[in-house]
This record gives structure tokens, sequence and C-alpha cells, in this order.
């Protein structure tokens, strides 16, 4: 009787120990879940983030490419002595038959550098499209720079 009392406690302790074993690996299993909760809350914030941040440089790309529709790019343009870009400006409106032009339409205009040192290239951004569209309709009759005289 007292090996058998002796092996019930042994069976007993141990079941104990099993089951305070069981209650620490359920403990941990649940501390896990709750930060693979955390990880994937996250992980959703940041990709909402990244969807975020691609739909902004789109919207930047795209406005970029709006702005850039109002610029007339001449290619190696002679440079002239003091010369004034929108005094440049003006020639190629009148070499194009466009009669509407005014200096103030130009937002900015300045030379860009190229690999022919001597005729930079010319950027002329505007405030609006109109005149940009003029030059290309001017362009399209076979109006070129060639035959404009600076």
């Amino acid at each position: 009787m007292k090996a058998m009392t002796k092996s019930m406690n042994f069976i007993n302790a141990e079941f104990n120990d099993i089951k305070k074993e069981n209650e620490d690996l359920k403990n941990r299993v649940i501390a896990m879940e709750k930060k693979i909760d955390e990880f994937e809350n996250n992980n959703k914030s940041q990709e909402k983030v990244s969807d975020r941040i691609e739909e902004i440089n789109l919207a930047v790309h795209e406005k970029e490419q709006y702005d850039r529709n109002r610029n007339i790019e001449i290619n190696e343009l002679d440079r002239l002595p003091n010369e004034k870009l929108p005094e440049v400006v003006r020639k190629l409106a009148n070499a194009f038959g466009i009669t509407f032009y005014r200096p103030e339409m130009i937002d900015a205009a300045h030379r860009i550098p190229n690999k022919n040192k001597n005729k930079p290239d010319c950027l002329i951004s505007l405030y609006n499209s109109n005149f940009e569209i003029a030059v290309m309709r001017g362009s399209a009759k076979g109006n070129t720079l060639l035959q404009m005289t600076v």
C-alpha cells in the first residue's frame, strides 16, 4: 500500500508538472498570437502608408508633366551678345506669325547647358499653353527656327 501511495504521489506530481507546463505553453501561445496580430496590424498600416506614398508620387509626377506642358525648349539656339530671352521669344513669335505675344506671358526663360557650348538650349516656361500651341502650329506649317533671324 505504501508503494502504491508513493506511486500515486509521483504520478500526481508529474501530472501537476505537466499541467503547469501546459499552462505556461498556453500563455506563451497567447502572447505570440498577440504579437502576430500586432505585426499584421503594423504591416497593414505600412501597406496603407506605402499606397499613399505611391499615390503622392503619381500626383507629383502628373503635376510635373502638366507643368512641362507649358514649356518650349529651343535646341542649340545661337547665343547673342547681351541677349534678353524675352526679346528672343518676341522674335520667335514674329517668325511664327504669332500676334498675341506679350512678355508677361513668360513665367521664366533661361539657357540650359548642352554638348554644344556655343549654342546652349533655351527653355521658356509660360503662364499658359496658348503661346506654346501657336508655336507648334507655326512649326507644323513649315516655319522653323532656321528661317528666323534672332
